[in-house]
């Protein structure tokens, strides 16, 4: 809870004010509160997007967990005077009011786990230390912001998860010269945003400020927005311990980043791509890869064969005098084998055409290559039956 203690000084801030924007949202929210155990002072919100569960902390040492709808409320009782709630990738993090540390909490377990970061350069006292985190994860590890009651102050710091006190330093910002109640990050939008009693501050990860909001009510302690990109609108909760209340408001304008639509690009498939072929009565019947199909009607010296090219468009055909060069049905050259060949096989390896026929008291193997769409002839071979 806040002392009613008035500080007077100047500081210089490191974000450029903006004029206060109107609300966002809805005017009138749902309240939430009514599930939490009585006494209640709410103290810090956080919202786990895996679980889509609302977490809520009250300062006298409870740890709440609910629908966003306030149902099916789920209690943990710890000791510390907890100020500041973050949960990432499922891990919880509170931050504890003085000394100026946060720790990582086991929901399946009910405690602390023993992991904790001490945070020396926030300023405060044991009534105006610590009042709230932020965590965000970076490719390193996690990203904590934490901010001061006594001079709004936020102090950034890169830390390693898996180590207690692992951590360095960043640095800091000051959006307000206010009484800085709760911190939190959108990690969908990359928004930060802090809150200062009614006054609400939207800003990048970097702390520049880039809206501000006046909020409804008094002695607010908390917030959370839930984002739901691509959506342009999303929820923000508001919490306050002074009549305690847990306020949900919809359709909370949020700036998603830009989706970069890449256009595919139109895949053309050559025509003269074959996917199977057939001959049935000396017709050869062709369907080809973009989905079209022909026939055609070699004419016939003896039996009608067919081998597919290597690279699939083109079809050699032999008819018991010619060897010919199809594409699409249509013939672009011709040689020619002995005349009226009954029985003969056709076949091909790699870009290599074998005919193998038997003439006379000899057995020919005549191999040709395809050079385009032109049949060379490589070799003659003969041999006595």
């Amino acid at each position: 809870m806040k002392g009613k203690i008035f500080i007077i000084f100047s500081i210089l801030l490191a974000s450029v004010f903006v004029s206060a924007a109107s609300w966002p949202a809805d005017s009138s929210g749902t309240e939430l509160v009514s599930g939490l155990p009585s006494p209640y002072e709410p103290s810090g919100l956080a919202w786990d997007s895996e679980s889509q569960k609302l977490y809520t902390i009250s300062d006298e040492g409870i740890i709440s967990r609910m629908n966003i709808d306030g149902s099916n409320v789920e209690n943990w009782y710890v000791s510390g005077d907890l100020e500041g709630i973050a949960v990432v990738s499922g891990k919880v993090y509170v931050g504890i009011e003085y000394p100026f540390v946060m720790k990582e909490f086991d929901t399946s377990t009910g405690a602390f786990t023993g992991k904790s970061w001490t945070f020396s350069e926030v300023v405060g006292t044991s009534k105006m230390g610590m009042e709230g985190v932020a965590v965000a994860a970076t490719s390193t590890g996690l990203r904590v912001y934490a901010g001061s009651q006594s001079d709004g102050k936020v102090s950034v710091y890169d830390i390693d998860p898996s180590v207690s006190e692992s951590m360095s330093y960043v640095g800091s910002f000051t959006p307000y010269s206010g009484s800085l109640s709760d911190l939190s990050y959108d990690a969908q939008t990359g928004r930060l945003y802090a809150l200062y009693d009614n006054k609400l501050f939207e800003m990048d990860s970097d702390g520049n400020v880039l809206a501000e909001y006046d909020v409804e009510g008094s002695d607010q302690e908390g917030v959370v927005v839930i984002s739901s990109c691509p959506s342009s609108t999303g929820s923000i909760v508001i919490a306050s311990d002074t009549s305690a209340s847990i306020m949900r408001y919809d359709n909370f304008a949020v700036s998603c980043p830009a989706v970069e639509v890449v256009e595919e690009e139109e895949v053309v498939i050559d025509p003269n791509l074959v996917e199977s072929f057939s001959i049935s009565k000396g017709v050869v019947s062709v369907l080809y890869q973009d989905g079209h199909s022909n026939s055609f009607t070699p004419k016939k010296y003896g039996k009608i064969q067919a081998v597919l090219s290597s690279d699939a468009t083109k079809l050699i055909v032999g008819n018991g005098k010619y060897l010919a060069v199809y594409e699409n049905g249509v013939e672009l050259s011709h040689v020619r084998i002995p005349k009226g060949l009954k029985n003969y096989t056709l076949s091909l390896s790699g870009d290599e055409i074998l005919v193998e026929f038997a003439l006379g008291r000899y057995q020919y193997s005549v191999l040709f290559t395809l050079d385009e769409d032109t049949l060379v002839l490589e070799s003659v071979q003969r041999t006595r039956r």
